[in-house]
């Protein structure tokens, strides 16, 4: 990946149907060889983003520079790019080898080359020897790594994926997106992977976008976008958080549900209605009642086994309810079972705080 070379530009990108904006005033520099994942619920506009930038459905205004090159206006087939549907698109009367060559055969390349070329793709995503088959013939899995191949054939210098594993079960998901991820980095290919999926952004992306009602919310490494989320709805989107109403009293105290908690806190937000928020995983627990900052005494009241963890609701007497997360080797040492009375700490340096304004 090259950090310093910018590939591709979008600046102030609006896509409007009639009435309704979908992308509202879009800006984004991607580099040359990076991986990003678009990321959002349903309806944010990371597919209308995408489709934009394929020119499969021009933008109502705004600019797409790809490779230097203003493509703002430009039809999709005059852009630089693979593409990979979420249904494969696969022609089901096609053969495996013709579905691949369909690109280099539009381009009018010699035989000899095209036959080279589906073979050493072929093989490249595991697929040796299944040039006579039909879509038809494969699994879904097997279906999608046909569709990148003739994503890939042209040699694009942009490789567009949207949700392309959503339609997979999960173990098969798991495997392709290792494999995915393989090939672009060999490949060197700047890709665009469109998802709703946390953990496949997280997992394949040099940096995320995260979108919400047709505007970005935040940029990010994966580690950014879940360690330091920008607003309240990042926070909430990505994995799983308490998100709490409170009340800051100072810029080192909060009162939330009756229960007054240690924080650092902006001056300006003194006074104020926020939402604090902090991941269950740092909530700790301690096995004795050693007073230390924002230790609370609270109760099990249910605990949902997710196989090397458990995810523990607790709450204490004021009404304070918090989703905790404990390892299997925590769960056995202190015998946590639902109605226990355990100790937790709320780590100062781990609680987030947002406007209240920006709530889901």
């Amino acid at each position: 990946m090259n950090k310093h070379k910018k590939y591709l530009e979008l600046s102030d990108v609006v896509k409007k149907y009639g009435e309704f904006t979908a992308l509202n005033g879009l800006s984004l520099t991607i580099f040359d060889g990076e991986f990003i994942s678009f990321l959002g619920p349903s309806g944010c506009g990371k597919t209308t983003l995408l489709r934009a930038i394929a020119g499969l459905d021009l933008q109502t205004s705004g600019l797409v520079i790809q490779n230097g090159k203003d493509v703002s206006d430009e039809p999709s087939n005059k852009r630089d790019f693979g593409i990979v549907f979420q249904s494969y698109a696969l022609f089901p009367n096609l053969t495996v080898r013709d579905n691949v060559a369909y690109g280099l055969e539009n381009r009018k390349m010699p035989k000899k080359v095209i036959a080279s070329k589906v073979e050493d793709l072929l093989e490249m995503v595991g697929l040796p020897g299944s040039e006579s088959k039909y879509p038809a013939q494969l699994s879904g899995g097997q279906q999608q790594r046909v569709a990148l191949a003739r994503a890939l054939a042209t040699s694009p210098g942009l490789l567009l994926l949207d949700e392309p594993l959503s339609a997979l079960d999960a173990q098969v998901r798991v495997y392709l997106r290792k494999e995915i991820k393989a090939l672009q980095n060999k490949l060197g290919v700047t890709t665009i992977m469109v998802t709703h999926d946390q953990e496949e952004a997280l997992t394949m992306a040099d940096r995320i976008v995260v979108m919400n009602h047709g505007v970005i919310e935040q940029v990010g490494t994966p580690e950014q976008i879940y360690q330091q989320p920008a607003n309240a709805f990042v926070a909430g989107f990505i994995g799983t958080t308490n998100l709490l109403s409170c009340q800051l009293l100072s810029t080192s105290s909060l009162s939330t549900a009756g229960v007054n908690l240690a924080c650092e806190c902006r001056v300006d937000m003194v006074g104020q209605k926020a939402l604090m928020a902090i991941r269950p995983e740092d909530i700790r627990v301690s096995n004795d009642s050693e007073a230390s900052v924002n230790s609370l005494d609270v109760t099990v009241d249910d605990i949902e086994y997710l196989g090397a963890f458990s995810r523990v609701l607790v709450s204490h007497e004021d009404g304070l309810k918090l989703k905790t997360e404990f390892s299997m080797n925590v769960m056995r040492d202190l015998s946590i079972k639902v109605g226990k009375v355990i100790t937790v700490t709320l780590p100062v340096e781990h609680i987030r705080l947002f406007p209240e304004e920006r709530s889901l």
